[in-house]
């Protein structure tokens, strides 16, 4: 199972981080203030695949509205 998202990770605008859902707490990520640690777990118990999270960082932090005009689009 593969999550691709935009998050808060501290690091260049653009760079990519394929990270363990144990790693997001110790990579200081930010997502949606949501634990994405819980659902991957489950879903690995769930189907036995493993999970992997493709982050990207974005070019500045999103206003309220969300990400859009941040510098991440969608492939």
């Amino acid at each position: 199972v593969l999550f691709v998202d935009a998050a808060e990770m501290s690091r260049t605008p653009g760079e990519l981080a394929l990270l363990a859902p144990e790693q997001l707490t110790s990579a200081g990520v930010g997502t949606h203030g949501t634990s994405p640690a819980v659902l991957a777990d489950y879903l690995r118990l769930a189907s036995g695949a493993p999970v992997r999270f493709l982050l990207a960082q974005p070019s500045r932090r999103p206003a309220r509205g969300g990400w859009a005009g941040c510098g991440v689009r969608a492939i």
